[in-house]
Parts: C-alpha cells; structure tokens; sequence
C-alpha cells in the first residue's frame, strides 16, 4: 500500500508538471509591459525611415477607405459637412450647435492643391501637417512647403500638426523640433496640434503617453506658439485622460453626425470624406467651437517677474474696445484675429516708479511721450499702433529694466527690445495686435530673444501704396500693399469704405480717391489715407477712381483693378479711370492697387474696368392747353409737332449720373427775356402765365462737363427744327416772337461726340 502511495504521488507531480501552471496576474511581470517601458526608458532616436501610419484612420500609410454607416447614413445630404451663411452643417444637414467655423486638415495625401479655390470656398483656415516623426528633413511632409508657401501668398490663415511616432521623451522632443525647424519665419493663426493617434503607442501606457505630451507642448509653448493635442474619442476617453491636457488646445475627431466627448474641445474632425473645391481628394473637415485665439494673455507664457503688481497696462482693441488691465509679464491683445490694437495705457503701484512711452501711429507718425496713465494712441479713428518706445522714471527706475514685445500682423512675435528701444515696425503698414510687458530687476536676463524687435522696411525708400478695406461685417481689414487683395472674395460682403495712403522716400505728391456709394452717388475726392465711403451706414461701394498729383505722378502710374458682385475680377483700371459699376447697384467686394513707372510696364489688361448704366437726360415741358407732359429720356420729342401749341415751361434733370455735376439751363420767355440759370428740376419759363418759350440753353457743370456735351435741338413755328447745338448756345429764335414748339435734349460721351 505504500509503494502504491508512493507511485501515486509520484504520477500526480508527472502529471502536473506537464500542464499549464495557473497563477496570479501580479505574480509574473508583465513581458510586453516591460519591454515597452524598457523602450520608452531608452531615450534614444530610431530610424523611423520605414515607418507607415497604423492608426483609427491609417493602415499601412494609407487612409482607411471604408465608411462608417453611422457617420455616413445620409451623408449625400447637399448641405453636409458645409458652411452656409455662417451656419456649419453635418453628415445628417443639420446646424451644428455653436461652430463658428470649418477648418480643413491637409498633408502630401491630398497630392496638389488648388488653394485659390479653397479660398474662395467656405473653408474658414486650414491645418497642414509639417510631416512626421523625428527632426530628419526625409520625414518633412512633401507637400509642406508648397502648401505653407499658398496659404501665406494668398493670406489663408493656418495652424500646423505633426504625426507623433515617438517611443520616447527624446523622440517627443525631436518631434517638437521638427515643427519648429519647418514653422519658422511663418506667421501661425492657429496652434500648432501634437498629432497622437498610431498604434504603437497604445501600449506604452497612460502615463508615458502624457510624458511625450509633456515634453512636445511645453517646448512649443515656450517658443512662443499656441499648441493643442489631437486624437480621436477613443484615445481621449481611455489614454489622454490626465488633467495637464486641459493647459492645451484639444481636438477631437469621431466621425459621426455629432461629437460624444463629454469634456472642453475647440474642433471636432467629424469625417475624413468631405468634398472641396480645389483638392481632388477625400479631405478631412473639422469645426470649431468658438475663437482659439481671442486673448493673446491665455495662449501666450507668462514671463516669471518678482512682483506681478509692479506695473499694469490695458489697450483698445480693434472692435472690442478697452481691455482689462493686465500685470507685470502678462501678454495684452488678441492673436490671430487681424484686430488692431489702437492705443495704450500703462500704470504702476508706486510712486517712485513711472512709465513715459511713444508709439508709431498709422497716418500720423511718431507721437510725442506720454506719461503713466495717459492714453498712447487714438480712441474711434480705426488707426493702428504700429510700434512702441517705452522707459521706465522716477527715483526707482534705476532698480529695474523694462522690457516689451509686440506681435505685429503678418509677423507675428518680434524679439523683446528694453529701456526706449523700439519694438514693432515701421513703414510696413503692419499693426500691433498684442503686447507683452515685462518690469525685472536691473541686470535680468530679457524674457526671451532680443533679436528682431523692430523691422523697418527698407523698400520705403521706394514709393508704395497702402491701403485698407472696411467690409461688412469684419470691419477695417489689416493694411494691405501693392497689388494684395483687400477685401472678400466668395463671401458676399461688401466694401463699405477704403483708407488709401502711399509711403516711401523719393518723390513727392499726393494720392487722391473718390468712391461711389449706394444711395450717395459719386462723393467728394478725399487722399492720403483719409476714409472714402462709409462706415456704420450699411452702404456698399459700387465704383472708385484713384489719381496721383505732385511729383510722384511725372514718374508714376496707379493702377487698379476690383472684384463686383455678379462680373467678379474687372480689368485694370489707372490714373482717375472709374473701377466698378456705376447704375447697377452691384456691390465691390475687393480691390487691389499698384504702382507702376511710367518707365516700366504696366499692368494688363486694361480694357473693360467699368461698367456704367449710361448717364441720361431726363426732362419734362409744360404746353398750351395740355399742361405737363410725361417725363422721356435722352433724344425723345417733348412738346407737340403740328399742332401748333406753345412750349411754356422746361424741367430738365440728369438720371443716374456718373460724375459729379449739374445740368443747367435757361429760357428765353415771350415778354420776359431770357430768365436766370436753372437746374436738376427746377422750373425754367412760366407756367399759368400763357407767355410762349421762344428759346433755351443748356450746358453741364462740373465733371459731368469734362466727360460729356450735352446737345439739343428746338422745333420753331414757321422755322420747324432747327440744327442741333451743343453746350450752352442758344436753340430757338429770340426777337422775331416765333414760339417754340417742342424740343429734343440728350446727353453724348466726348469720346462719341
């Protein structure tokens, strides 16, 4: 029985030793779990050039063809994924509740675009991808700088993003200087978003994860750019679930008629499917929830001071009026927005502390100092700040330094200048649209890079020309030069007032401008950036002439060309000819101005720059036995043939005219002789008198004189008609009493005449 006992034993520890031993989940490390964290430990670059994107979205480098039946059930709908009228629609055409905007993300996948139709769509601003991976140049997306270079030509804003391969903190910093190798000199509206989606990085673990987004954002951010993460609804209900990510941008894509993320995100990519104008691909659309970019002081570092309540400032803003006051290190304004800031108040809380300051204002030049507390700039004249000096007083300014920085338009952060140094630009006709302050103690480290502070154009030294468009609904546009587009195109919005001025050394002389305004007609000539047209009127600018005077107009031509609802792109306009439609009551939507030597060669075509409603005359008699006639235009009979009945009275006008002027005119009456000068309607001979006209002359005044004659011819008893004549000679008989009988008047272009 033993033995047996024994053999049993001994057969069960065979037995078992045979199976799978089952045991604790905590008991064995976990193998994968330590080879990626081995990994991620490892803070070394690989070679990624074999890499391909794995992810939600990508299998094997290319995009997922294959439709979501949920996102996509009627997703054929006309009105999907569009921008219709301010209102952003979904897969299903129904309004997205609060986005403001659609946003289109773009890389070497969607091959070559055709971005001046994606300007004229209804596409707001665009992400483009900067490439992927690692800081190596084969990793640049292909189609990076073509894209960035279109978008910066034609004035599309754009933030930037880059697929995120990293394994590792090293690889998440090269990452960071990858973006900013490629970003650099490029003026971002919009963050630059950490891309995290391939699905190699999913089993690193939550916590890793976020120690690339860590090290990727904050290197961003410290060099002075919005950043913000992307990734879809999986990815941020189960990995980017940490509180840090609530300090950036968030985008979240599901593709489906709505967004089910429960927390705070600014877009929402809501399909990869989308169909634009101008890209021949599948393209993904996004929307965004509101500005981005609204307080320059939320997506800009603070800088570290001692005392944050040393110094305070606020400033007016483009449209939003004054600010809050902001503190010591703070950034003041907006970013990305094309608000200007128009002035500037600076104050301490001490009082042996002070600030004096100046600052560049458009169309005025320098200003004189002001002192702390005292408003630097101007209030309700839609001028820029363009530049600032600023320096520190009293006993304890030689304690501290002063230093300041300004984010110009098209130029974005400039370097930090200090103690009266200028910072902003000059003779660009580029505004401030942000500043920081920073008061540290003598001898500080500046906050950051001291080079590049001030621009000054060089190119001055030749004339340009400057100019800026009021526009419905956005207000005054940033500055635009030779041959930029001011204005809209596509978006249906009028031009409601121009600002035209040129700079430069070299020649003297004016520019001059006159607008034809609906409801107004053609208004009085203003220059150098004064306002042509209006503003808070709800009126359109239908046509415009531009003319140089002085010395700059021996050597000079201007030209000018402008985009009208219904005929789109006119030809080439130049020196005072009319760009628009006069009489049609179209609005202008853009305009572009050049100049050009005479020496040079100018700009074709030019041809068909306007098109006008001509000019009539419109006029009325009053006659024997009738009393007033009906009103007839340009070379129709008023009065009577045959019948032999007296003329007695004339009403003349003009219809639609498209310079300034009048139409004048006078009658020579049975016993009265000839009366004073009439015009635009007034009665010229006598009505319940029975005193017969006998003669008339007509003559225009004003432009109206310098483009047309105005010729008549008069019907005379005895006589019949007589020849016509033209500018002010008599038509009819006077001393013989003939009566006149009827009478034909028309307006005639000098160039036909």
């Amino acid at each position: 029985m033993k033995i047996n006992r024994i053999f049993a034993v001994l057969m069960a520890v065979i037995f078992i030793g045979s199976q799978p031993m089952a045991v604790l989940a905590e008991d064995v490390p976990n193998e994968t779990e330590n080879v990626s964290n081995e990994t991620a430990e490892s803070e070394e670059l690989r070679d990624q050039s074999g890499f391909v994107e794995n992810s939600f979205r990508y299998s094997n480098g290319q995009p997922i063809q294959k439709r979501s039946a949920g996102a996509y059930a009627i997703s054929d709908t006309s009105n999907a994924y569009k921008k219709i009228n301010g209102v952003c629609y979904n897969s299903q055409g129904e309004p997205v509740e609060r986005a403001i905007g659609k946003v289109i993300d773009v890389s070497e996948h969607n091959q070559d675009i055709d971005w001046e139709k994606v300007k004229n769509s209804d596409v707001d601003f665009a992400i483009l991808r900067v490439g992927y991976g690692n800081d190596v140049s084969y990793q640049d997306d292909k189609k990076w700088q073509y894209n960035v270079s279109e978008c910066t030509r034609l004035g599309i804003p754009f933030g930037v993003y880059i697929y995120s391969y990293a394994e590792n903190t090293t690889e998440a910093e090269s990452e960071a200087d990858h973006v900013l190798r490629l970003i650099k000199g490029y003026n971002l509206a919009y963050p630059v978003y950490y891309d995290l989606e391939d699905n190699s990085q999913v089993s690193l673990g939550n916590d890793t994860i976020q120690k690339f987004a860590e090290t990727f954002c904050n290197k961003i951010s410290n060099a002075g750019y919005q950043v913000g993460v992307y990734a879809n609804l999986n990815w941020w209900n189960n990995y980017l679930t940490g509180s840090v990510y609530n300090n950036w941008h968030r985008w979240v894509a599901q593709y489906n008629y709505q967004c089910d993320y429960n927390g705070n995100y600014d877009m929402w990519q809501c399909t990869s499917k989308a169909q634009v104008d101008g890209i021949s691909t599948d393209v993904d659309v996004s929307f965004y929830y509101g500005d981005l970019l609204s307080d320059a002081d939320v997506n800009t570092p603070v800088v570290e001071v001692g005392d944050t309540d040393l110094i305070s400032y606020c400033a007016n803003i483009q449209n939003d009026g004054w600010t809050d006051w902001k503190k010591n290190g703070h950034a003041l304004g907006t970013i990305g927005k094309s608000l200007r800031l128009e002035a500037l108040k600076i104050q301490t809380n001490s009082e042996n502390l002070g600030v004096s300051y100046t600052g560049l204002v458009a169309g005025y030049g320098w200003t004189d100092e002001v002192q702390t507390g005292a408003m630097l700039g101007t209030e309700g004249q839609s001028r820029a700040l363009e530049a600032i000096k600023l320096n520190l007083t009293g006993d304890d300014a030689e304690n501290y330094d002063i230093y300041y920085r300004v984010h110009s338009s098209n130029f974005g952060w400039l370097g930090w200048a200090k103690n009266g140094e200028k910072a902003g630009t000059e003779e660009y006709g580029y505004a401030i649209e942000a500043v920081q302050i920073a008061v540290l103690p003598k001898g500080s480290a500046a906050p950051g890079e001291t080079a590049d502070a001030y621009r000054f154009n060089e190119e001055w030294n030749n004339p340009s020309v400057k100019y800026t468009a009021h526009v419905q609904n956005v207000g005054w546009q940033p500055t635009c030069c030779n041959q930029e587009t001011a204005g809209t195109i596509g978006k249906n919005q009028r031009l409601e007032a121009l600002q035209i001025s040129l700079s430069g050394r070299g020649f003297s002389g004016d520019i001059h401008y006159s607008t034809h305004v609906e409801d107004i007609g053609w208004q009085s000539e203003v220059s150098n950036g004064e306002t042509a047209g209006t503003t808070g009127q709800n009126k359109r600018i239908e046509a415009i002439k531009i003319w140089l005077t002085g010395e700059i107009e021996k050597e000079y031509d201007v030209y000018y060309r402008v985009h009208v609802q219904n005929f789109g792109w006119l030809d080439w306009a130049k020196n005072g000819e009319i760009a628009g439609t006069v009489n049609y009551g179209y609005r202008m939507e853009a305009i572009k101005i050049a100049l050009v030597r005479k020496d040079g060669e100018g700009l074709t075509p030019v041809g068909t720059s306007s098109k006008t409603f001509d000019t009539q005359a419109v006029y009325s008699a009053h006659v024997q036995n009738i009393g007033w006639q009906d009103e007839v235009y340009n070379g129709e009979t008023i009065g009577t043939v045959g019948q032999g009945l007296r003329m007695e009275a004339l009403k003349l006008d003009l219809y639609k005219p498209l310079y300034l002027g009048d139409v004048t005119y006078s009658a020579h009456v049975q016993n009265i002789g000839w009366q004073d000068w009439k015009k635009d309607g007034e009665i010229s001979g006598t009505v319940g008198e029975k005193l017969q006209m006998e003669a008339v002359k007509i003559k225009l005044t004003g432009e109206m004189a310098d483009h047309y004659d105005i010729y008549y011819r008069a019907q005379v008893e005895e006589l019949g008609w007589l020849e016509w004549v033209k500018d002010g000679k008599e038509a009819g008989t006077t001393g013989k009493g003939y009566r006149l009988e009827s009478l034909e008047i028309k307006l005639v272009p000098k160039t036909e005449g």
